[in-house]
């Protein structure tokens, strides 16, 4: 084995080497038996109120479309040509949904939208956390072909050129503070620091006198390294005795009850001490830079201290994780499958992901969703 004697060529060449390298995993998961029976199930043809259908029912048959798409060109560009062009292709956008079906062919559509996923290049892959899975179909032909399909997932934590665009680098975004210092930001950086603290339930951690009052409110190096000890202390205990029940997410887990029953698992405990020590960072950094309040001075102050800017960077950090656990998605999936694939269908499909539908959606799924990690944290639903 040796690797590709020239790594140069075209876009269209390194890309077409990158598909081949990924070919290999995808095509051994085709072969494994499971998804061998998957596949041939979705082909076999069956009885349903529509007729003998199958997966080959939602696959629009090219020549057929390029016939339509022929005649609609040969009329004049304007209205009538506009008109003509909407009856050959009508997309719109359907949700997957549990074990909903289609109601064109009798199929559930997570199946359908998994069948065309299995013709992507990247081996399939079911990732945990938020998701929702998205087919653009054509009400212009049977059945609604498939137009293409899409998904959202949980945005990865790190992306340097993501996080570059947002804002979310540290020197750039110190940098940024000093030139545009103003009272909104200082009220920024103070509205963000109240946050933080108001995410951490403590009242067990200072009723054990692990951390006294007065030093929530002015905290020493003492403080935050014995929360850091003990964070350990409860890590292991966790890891010798798991309390594995505790740590699945439960829809019908509501009341504060339920979450301060999560929060004192030692997992929890561990994750409370860590969060609670940068807590204290922030603040002893903060007053020890001389941030006194929401001003422009305050915070000139801060961004010319060493600790006013680690705890500046430790602030922005926590802001990241909070907007990537909670405000963003990521599109894992887009693009289109043939013979829309050859129609510019892929960017079709990225289009429509931007459309109101796609927002009312997530809303829908997550408007009631409480997250694990931040609810049992805080000790309340979140």
């Amino acid at each position: 084995m040796a690797a590709p004697e020239g790594v140069g060529g075209s876009i269209l060449e390194q890309k077409e080497r990158v598909r081949a390298s990924l070919l290999m995993e995808r095509d051994a998961q085709l072969r494994t038996p499971a998804v061998r029976v998957f596949v041939k199930g979705m082909e076999q043809r069956r009885l349903s109120k529509q007729g003998w259908t199958s997966v080959f029912s939602v696959m629009r048959y090219g020549r057929e479309l390029a016939q339509k798409l022929r005649e609609a060109r040969a009329a004049p560009d304007g209205p009538n040509r506009h008109a003509l062009l909407r009856q050959v292709i009508d997309p719109y956008l359907q949700f997957v949904d549990g074990e909903s079906i289609c109601e064109e062919t009798g199929l559930r559509l997570a199946d359908l939208w998994r069948y065309f996923r299995h013709t992507w290049a990247t081996s399939y892959t079911n990732a945990p956390g938020r998701k929702f899975w998205i087919l653009v179909r054509d009400r212009a032909a049977k059945y609604h072909p498939v137009i293409g399909i899409a998904a959202f997932g949980n945005a990865v934590v790190q992306l340097g050129p993501r996080d570059e665009w947002i804002g979310w680098m540290p020197k750039p975004f110190l940098s940024r503070l000093k030139q545009e210092a103003s009272r909104d930001w200082a009220l920024w950086l103070q509205k963000a620091a109240d946050e933080m603290a108001e995410a951490v339930y403590c009242a067990d951690l200072v009723k054990e006198n692990l951390i006294s009052r007065k030093e929530l409110e002015d905290p020493t190096d003492e403080a935050i390294e014995r929360l850091q000890k003990f964070a350990v202390v409860e890590r292991k205990k966790h890891d010798a005795t798991p309390q594995a029940d505790l740590h699945k997410f439960d829809e019908y887990v509501t009341t504060e009850e339920d979450w301060l029953t999560r929060a004192h698992s030692h997992l929890f405990r561990a994750k409370r001490a860590e969060a609670l020590a940068r807590v204290l960072q922030v603040r002893k950094g903060l007053k020890k830079a001389g941030f006194e309040g929401a001003t422009k001075d305050s915070l000139l102050k801060v961004l010319s201290d060493p600790a006013g800017r680690r705890a500046v960077e430790i602030v922005l950090r926590n802001v990241k994780a909070t907007r990537i656990g909670i405000n963003m998605l990521e599109i894992t999936i887009c693009g289109a499958v043939s013979p829309y694939n050859a129609l510019l269908g892929g960017k079709l499909v990225a289009m429509l992901l931007t459309s109101p539908e796609v927002v009312q959606e997530y809303e829908r799924r997550y408007r009631k969703a409480y997250s694990l990690i931040a609810s049992s944290t805080a000790g309340r639903a979140v």
